[in-house]
């Protein structure tokens, strides 16, 4: 049922943009009535109201940033990594949504999923994997902490800290962990490429879509623990800038290897 939802979200906002493209100032409370009336497939006919809603809403506000931009908003594609339904407040009922609609069907999550949510939720499909986004408000609270530091962004220490006192390393020799990875992916790739078989290529590819997660996850776990560190022990944080445009002589071309492009990228 979700990926048949997922898939009528996606005609819905398609729809909108392709409409957009020929009436281009129409409203998103008309182009929705429109939507209604349009001679629609059975299967996206299943698509709750409130979802139709949002779909609509999306291109509509797609289409006014690329107008801004001076461009034309893209249609959304199957074979996307990235995509979402979003939910009106009230849809999310005793920890699942439409609880009548899908009534019977039980997912399991590595964390808790809470009962109820007092703003809009999201779910989300990301290269195979589901997601629910679920937007919680706290307070804010002050440090009682009085310590200064300076950071300096680097390679074998991700970061590198000076409060006056002590050097602090952050993420020292972490990055043999995710280069590891880096070589397994470029062989992978490689593989991938010297390939005769269809579906050894298919396997072989989402192997390296579950590599690059991993990568993803590595790095994005140490940014969340690096930034936890910093804003519980200090009270001001001076973050320089780091452009690797300007890590060379201008004038002279400098080679970079796949293993260093990925450890670019991610």
């Amino acid at each position: 049922m979700w990926k048949k939802w997922l898939a009528a979200y996606r005609w819905i906002y398609n729809w909108t943009i392709a409409y957009l493209r020929n009436k281009p100032n129409l409203s998103a409370f008309s182009l929705q009535a429109l939507a209604r009336e349009e001679n629609r497939p059975d299967w996206v006919k299943e698509l709750p109201g409130h979802q139709l809603q949002e779909a609509v809403a999306d291109a509509v506000d797609a289409h006014k940033q690329a107008k801004a931009n001076i461009g034309n908003a893209s249609f959304k594609s199957c074979r996307a990594f990235d995509q979402v339904i979003k939910f009106k407040v009230g849809n999310f009922k005793n920890g699942t949504w439409y609880c009548q609609a899908t009534k019977g069907l039980e997912f399991k999550s590595a964390e808790k999923i809470p009962q109820q949510c007092r703003y809009g939720t999201q779910l989300l499909y990301q290269k195979g994997l589901w997601f629910g986004v679920f937007p919680e408000y706290r307070e804010p609270t002050e440090t009682s902490q009085t310590g200064v530091i300076a950071l300096d962004p680097g390679v074998r220490s991700f970061l590198t800290g000076y409060d006056g006192s002590t050097i602090l390393e952050i993420g020292k020799n972490d990055i043999g962990r995710i280069n590891r990875l880096c070589t397994h992916l470029d062989n992978l790739m490689s593989k991938i490429a010297r390939s005769d078989h269809k579906r050894q290529r298919y396997q072989m590819r989402k192997a390296a879509t579950r590599i690059r997660g991993k990568i993803q996850n590595l790095i994005k776990d140490l940014h969340n623990k690096s930034a936890s560190f910093l804003v519980k022990n200090y009270k001001l944080i001076f973050l320089p800038t780091f452009e690797t445009s300007l890590t060379h002589r201008n004038g002279i071309s400098h080679v970079v290897g796949t293993e260093q492009n990925h450890g670019l990228l991610y």
